[in-house]
């Protein structure tokens, strides 16, 4: 495998990597996210009730910012904001909630109006560390909404200046949420800051170690297996019932024969016969128990001409339940596959259908899912790849059962049997010693058998409870393996910090600067058969995504879209297109699916949305965010309130607003935007044009006289 880097040039601002797969390598991630079954966890992270206190409220609003949820963060902070509970803080968090993923484009009128209010109510708090960095974010923005609408030709030195005297955990709040804005501040220093730590974070807190265990369900404990009985054919029963009555009967007829035999050879006759027979029994019985665990071996690894199906076995066990078994113990037994020469495929088929049928049987009606067993398969997957290299399993495959030695104590038991039959002939128990030659004879091999199979249940019994152990121990570490497993914020950050990082990838391929851009729009859509994972009252996150990137210019619109592989950042396949205003037919989002069942609220829940982008040369862009159903709580989730968030989260919300806009006005949409800027900057710094002072300040000049601000309006 070969790992193709582009470095950070003046067209790329950062690292590119395609994993490319060549000769006999195969593509993979260090451990990997199977695709099947999304992961659900129920967590507290964004929970949140009307009742709860505001202290709560803000802990779950700083969790759906940090988690990339921005316009619910804005949602819940302006309902403490505007219910008596402003404080410095939580004023700066909602400012930086409402700049989140927006560009100056798209600072409207009711998001204008939700800045100015905001400012102005800090004004009423004392100056402190959360107002000061209020006061930044502001001189930030006037800068880089100055230099977008070319009244001032030179930067804020002023907010540059205050912004590198803000602690280290505000500038990096700063830069990621104001990230579409800075790139547009011509302070170079500034911007070159910005996309290199877009460039390093992206990949930072060990992303490639850690994502795929989001993944990743809660491990479902191992399950103690009770070892099978063997089966007693039923001849077996007849001849170890009519042996061993003759057996009996030569007893005692041996008893009887010491009125008038020799005492002593009848004694030591019976003596040797019984004792000897037992041994041979015992003994026999040890070497029909190895026979036993050899043919079991061999039937568990040996190459099955017949492809198991995954079929229910009954016992109320879902199909699907077996075929998500099935098909997850092959993926990881392919994850597994060492890269040396042999068939590791047909030499481990017999243990694959092996374990899938263990597995069925000890969670199938356990209330587990399969995702929470996936740890146990990929432990005896490595199990197995171990005991390949070694040689071991080909042993177990092609272990012969008549290659098992009889143990000596075997030859020395018949012998002694032989000698004691003789001693009760000569001492006059001769019918004795026919009975009982006769009975061991006959019941001989039944009796192996039988102690056999005993003896192998038990055996079999101690490996089970060997391999429960080692299962234990597998499971635990796998727990300490997942104890650095990201938060659902942590994944929220590094999408955004991808969708920033692309965004400026394309702009440097158009060779454009973020002042060209007039508006840009970013969707994200899960890839086909991506692994999925979510929180409760989150978003969906994806092992890989589809990334579509528009850039609105002064020369029409740049379209990008290129794969992303989340777990390890790499990206490619781009598709180019680029075209006219004028070509854009409608912009509309519908169902992309049926309704089916029902959220907490009894309403039904949509089976998906798809959004369209039209164009008049009949061709299309589509996105579509999957319904929800196999990773909701219907009992406590608000299936709509999910929805909304996913259209959010992929950027589908943003991209209806801003190109329903541009499809309506056509090529006016230019003119209009720009005319759209030149008020935005009226707004903010007066009719002059001339710098106005900072608004925080400008508000606080006049709070004696006014009144509280009105509710903003949020959609």
């Amino acid at each position: 495998m070969s790992e193709h880097y582009t470095h950070p040039s003046a067209a790329d601002p950062g690292p590119r990597v395609e994993n490319v797969a060549s000769d006999h390598a195969r593509v993979e991630q260090q451990i990997g996210a199977i695709h099947g079954d999304p992961v659900f966890r129920n967590e507290s992270t964004y929970n949140i009730n009307t009742d709860d206190p505001p202290e709560r409220k803000e802990e779950v609003a700083l969790n759906f910012l940090r988690g990339g949820i921005p316009r619910q963060a804005e949602q819940v902070l302006h309902g403490l904001i505007y219910s008596g509970q402003a404080t410095t803080k939580r004023l700066y968090h909602y400012v930086l909630a409402v700049l989140s993923e927006r560009s100056l484009a798209e600072i409207d009128e009711r998001v204008f109006t939700n800045l100015r209010d905001a400012f102005r109510i800090s004004a009423d708090f004392p100056p402190d560390t959360w107002r000061t960095a209020l006061d930044v974010v502001d001189k930030l923005v006037i800068a880089a909404q100055k230099q977008e609408d070319d009244v001032f030709d030179v930067t804020e030195p002023e907010a540059v200046r205050r912004f590198d005297d803000l602690p280290a955990a505000r500038r990096a709040e700063i830069n990621r949420h104001l990230g579409l804005i800075l790139t547009g501040v011509r302070d170079e220093r500034l911007r070159s800051a910005t996309i290199q730590r877009i460039s390093a974070e992206r990949l930072g807190a060990g992303r490639i170690e850690r994502a795929w265990k989001f993944f990743q369900a809660d491990p479902a404990p191992p399950r103690p297996a009770t070892a099978g009985r063997v089966p007693l054919a039923e001849d077996n029963r007849q001849r170890l019932l009519i042996g061993g009555g003759a057996v009996v009967v030569g007893v005692a007829a041996g008893l009887a024969a010491l009125g008038t035999g020799n005492i002593a050879l009848v004694v030591l006759g019976l003596f040797l016969a019984l004792s000897g027979g037992y041994a041979a029994v015992r003994f026999g019985g040890e070497r029909e128990a190895e026979r036993l665990r050899i043919r079991q071996l061999r039937a568990r690894h040996a190459h099955p001409t017949v492809p198991k199906r995954p079929v229910s076995p009954g016992h109320w066990v879902s199909t699907a339940f077996v075929q998500e078994v099935h098909s997850r113990v092959e993926a990881r037994f392919q994850h597994e596959r060492p890269h040396e020469p042999g068939d590791w495929r047909g030499d481990t088929q017999g243990y694959r259908d092996h374990l899938k049928d263990r597995l069925v049987w000890l969670y199938g009606n356990a209330q587990v899912k399969p995702a929470e067993i996936d740890w146990l398969m990929r432990w005896h997957a490595k199990r197995v790849r171990d005991e390949w290299r070694s040689g071991a399993l080909a042993a177990k495959r092609h272990g012969q059962e008549s290659a098992v030695a009889s143990p000596p104590a075997l030859a020395a038991g018949i012998a002694a049997a032989v000698v004691g039959v003789a001693l009760l002939v000569a001492g006059g128990g001769a019918v004795a010693a026919v009975l009982l030659a006769g009975g061991a004879f006959y019941a001989g091999r039944a009796a192996w058998e039988s102690v056999g199979a005993r003896l192998r249940q038990r055996t079999e019994q101690v490996e089970e409870d060997t391999l429960f152990r080692a299962e234990q121990r597998g499971h635990q570490e796998w727990i300490e393996l997942m104890a650095d497993r990201p938060t659902d914020d942590e994944m929220g950050r590094w999408l955004e910090l991808d969708r920033m990082f692309l965004w400026m990838w394309v702009v440097e391929m158009y060779r454009l600067s973020p002042h060209d851009v007039i508006a840009n729009v970013i969707l994200t859509e899960g890839a086909p058969k991506a692994a999925r994972a979510r929180v409760s009252g989150g978003p969906p996150r994806f092992s890989r995504y589809q990334v579509t990137i528009f850039l609105l210019t002064g020369n029409g619109v740049r379209q990008v879209s290129v794969d992303l592989d989340f777990l390890q950042g790499g990206y490619g396949n781009e598709r180019r297109r680029a075209y006219r205003y004028d070509v854009l037919g409608s912009a509309a989002i519908v169902e992309a699916g049926p309704r089916s069942k029902t959220d907490q609220k009894g309403a039904s829940v949509m089976g998906g949305r798809k959004f369209t982008l039209s164009l008049l040369d009949q061709n299309s862009v589509e996105v579509v965010v999957r319904d929800f159903d196999d990773i909701i709580d219907f009992e406590r989730e608000d299936g709509d309130r999910l929805m909304r968030m996913a259209l959010e989260t992929s950027g589908i919300a943003h991209a209806l607003h801003v190109l329903e806009a541009v499809t309506a006005e056509g090529s006016t949409w230019l003119t209009r935007e720009r005319e759209r800027t030149r008020r935005r900057s009226r707004d903010w710094f007066g009719d002059d044009g001339a710098a106005a002072p900072d608004i925080t300040h400008l508000f606080s000049e006049n709070r004696a006289v006014e009144a509280r601000p009105a509710r903003p309006q949020f959609d």
